[in-house]
Formats: structure tokens, sequence, C-alpha cells
């Protein structure tokens, strides 16, 4: 098993509206626990800031980082603990998500038509800007198939315990069509974090964790059955 755990699906109250923890309380619980580093992927969607939607595009992209920022301010008060930007997406045409590793706030700032594109049109864009890009709970009630070979990944396990995610065809759907593999908590805070990855050394920056995605070198932690 390699040593260093890390989490890659995780929401702010800040951000994301079905967040209960505020960032910061949020990166003490994951420290507590051994986490030696977490993702900020608070919802990015086409309504970003629905109580303001005559707010600028910058204006949203400042509140979407806010989560990330606070999160960021207070592992910086710990010394050893990493915070990375990112992101879940969803386009307007169906109810999927997917997790965007290898963000920055540049970024985040040309992708104001994301959500408006198809999902082949928006790998392409989100490929464009050396991100990559992985289907969170591909099985969960409501979500749509995606054409294999499109994605970088899937989700194998979702640690979400509101939602029946059907890990185990997720397990089975990436290692059939030979996906890269994620498991994340899907951190909101009604319980604590139980998912992540462990790597051999903890990533500086977001473009260094999206490489250690897309290159697969790293295990899975989950908190039920899987035949990994």
């Amino acid at each position: 098993m390699k040593k260093y755990l890390i989490d890659i699906h995780c929401h702010t109250s800040e951000v994301s509206n079905c967040g209960q923890t505020p960032a910061a309380e949020t990166v003490q619980l994951y420290y507590s626990m051994g986490y030696k580093a977490v993702m900020i992927t608070d919802h990015f969607k086409s309504n970003l800031l629905e109580d303001n939607p005559d707010a600028s595009w910058d204006e949203k992209i400042d509140h979407f980082v806010t989560g990330y920022k606070n999160a960021l301010a207070e592992a910086e008060k710990l010394g050893d603990f990493k915070v990375y930007l990112g992101a879940e997406l969803r386009f307007d045409e169906n109810n999927n998500d997917y997790l965007l590793f290898g963000l920055s706030e540049d970024k985040l700032r040309k992708m104001e038509k994301l959500p408006l594109m198809s999902v082949s049109e928006g790998v392409e864009f989100v490929h464009s800007l050396d991100c990559a890009i992985i289907q969170a709970h591909p099985f969960r009630n409501g979500c749509t198939i995606i054409e294999p070979g499109i994605l970088d990944g899937v989700e194998v396990f979702n640690g979400h315990k509101g939602h029946d995610s059907r890990n185990d065809i997720a397990l089975k759907w990436a290692k059939k069509f030979g996906y890269i593999m994620t498991s994340g908590t899907d951190f909101h805070g009604e319980h604590d974090p139980t998912s992540g990855i462990y790597v051999d050394n903890i990533p500086e920056n977001e473009d260094e964790l999206r490489d250690l995605i897309l290159s697969g070198n790293y295990d899975i932690k989950h908190n039920g059955k899987l035949d990994l």
C-alpha cells in the first residue's frame, strides 16, 4: 500500500448548496483523520451563483473559488497539508457529474460556455486546457452512460452514504473499457471522509495531481467491498 492519503472529491458549504461543512472545518477534519491532501470539487454548472444570476462571470468565479481559498488558508496554518483546486462539472444536457483535474483560476475563467456544450465538445475543450475529466458516480440513479473512449476515466468508488452509486458496476465498467479508476468520499459533511487514493508522494500542485491521476500510479481507498 502506498503511503499518503488524498481525497479527490470534496464539497464546501461556501459554494455547494448541498455542502454542510465550511472549508476550514473540512480541512481540520481530514487532517485529524490522517489525510495529507484534499481536492475541493464544488459544483460547477451553468447556474453557478444562482442567488445572484446577474453577476458577471468573473464575479461567479470569484465566488466559486471561495471554498478552495478558505481551505487553502486553513491548510497553510497546518503546514503539512495540501489543498488542490478542482470542480464537479455538470453539463446542461443531463444530470451527469464530472471531476476536473489540472484546474487553475485562469482556466476556470475560460469555461463560461463549458456547461452548455455537449459531453464530447466539453471533453475536447477541457483537454485543450490541459485538464483531465473523470465521470463521478456514473451508475447512480439519474445518470446517463457515456460512450466509452470519450472520458479519461470513471469514479469506481463513491463514498456518499446518501446515494446508491452502484460502485461494483462502475468498477466492472472501468475494467471492461480500460478506464482510469478513482475513488472519493464525495464529502458534503453528513459523515466523515471514507475514501480517496493512496500515493507515494504528495503532488505539489494541480498539474502534478492531474498527471498522477492520468498515470494511475496510486492505490484505491474505499469503505466497501470491491474486488480491485
